[in-house]
C-alpha cells in the first residue's frame, strides 16, 4: 500500500463533539495534518495501511490499541481530560496533538514492519508541520515563447490556506512574482476554494478558467519594473 495521510479525531462525551468547539478546534490544528499529508513522499509504502487514524477518547471504544481494516489504520488512546484541548491555546493544543501522533506512529509501527522503516520519516514531517511550503496543485501553462511559465500552488501556513499563482523563469526556476487569488480558513477539503482548474496566457496576463472556461481572474504577469 502507498501511505497518504493522517488523521486526528477526539471525543470527549457520548455522540458527536457539538459543532461550536470543533469547528474552531479544527481551524486550529488542521494545518499541522495537512502539512504532514501533503509533504509525504510519493511511494511510500506499507503493509497495512494508506491511512492512519489516531483517534484520543474520554473513554476505550476499541477492543485492542490499533487495528487496520481495508487499509484505514486506527490507534486509540484513552484521556478522561481530553475536553481540556478546546480550551488550550493554539501552540498548547498543538503540542498536545504531537505527542499522541509520535505514540500513534509508535502503537502502528509495531503491527507494519514498513510502516515503521518510515520512522524518521514520520518525525521530521511532524517536526516540521509549521513551517510555510507551497503545494503543487498541477494546474500550470508555458508562455507561448517558452520563456516563463506560471503554476498553482497552495501556500500552506498556521493561519490560513493561499492559493497562489507563481510566475517563473523556465530555465532557472527562480519565482519572478507570486499573485494572491485567495485566501481560505484551514478547513477541509483543501482545493474548495480554488475555484479554478485551468491557466492561459493571454499576451503579458495570466487567466484563470473553471474547467468549462469561465473566466475566475485575470492579473498582469509581470511586476512593472520587470524587463520582459
Amino acid at each position: 500500500m502507498i501511505f497518504k495521510s493522517l488523521a486526528f479525531h477526539i471525543s470527549t462525551r457520548y455522540g458527536e463533539e457539538p459543532v461550536t468547539l470543533l469547528r474552531p478546534f479544527r481551524r486550529r490544528i488542521n494545518y499541522l495534518l495537512d502539512s504532514f499529508s501533503l509533504r509525504i513522499p510519493k511511494q511510500t509504502r506499507t503493509e497495512l495501511l494508506r491511512k492512519l487514524n489516531v483517534r484520543v477518547r474520554y473513554e476505550r471504544s476499541q477492543r485492542v490499541p490499533f487495528y487496520a481494516l481495508e487499509g484505514i489504520g486506527c490507534v486509540e488512546f484513552v484521556d478522561p481530560g481530553i475536553v481540556s484541548i478546546y480550551t488550550a491555546t493554539q501552540s498548547e493544543a498543538v503540542e498536545l496533538i504531537k505527542g499522541f501522533l509520535r505514540r500513534g506512529f509508535q502503537v502502528a509501527a509495531k503491527s507494519d514492519p514498513l510502516f515503521a522503516s518510515h520512522l524518521e520519516l514520520w518525525e521530521e514531517l511532524l517536526s516540521t508541520a509549521e513551517e510555510e511550503f507551497d503545494f503543487d496543485c498541477r494546474v500550470s501553462r508555458s508562455h507561448p515563447s517558452r520563456r516563463w511559465r506560471c503554476e498553482a500552488v497552495l501556500r500552506i501556513s498556521p493561519a490560513a490556506y493561499h492559493y497562489d499563482v507563481l510566475i517563473k523563469d523556465s530555465k532557472s526556476e527562480q519565482t519572478i512574482h507570486r499573485h494572491r487569488i485567495r485566501s481560505t480558513e484551514c478547513v477541509l477539503p483543501l482545493f474548495t476554494g480554488i475555484g479554478f482548474s485551468k491557466l492561459r496566457w493571454e499576451k503579458e496576463e495570466v487567466v484563470g478558467l473553471t474547467s468549462k472556461d469561465a473566466e475566475v481572474f485575470r492579473f498582469t504577469a509581470f511586476p512593472p519594473s520587470f524587463p520582459c
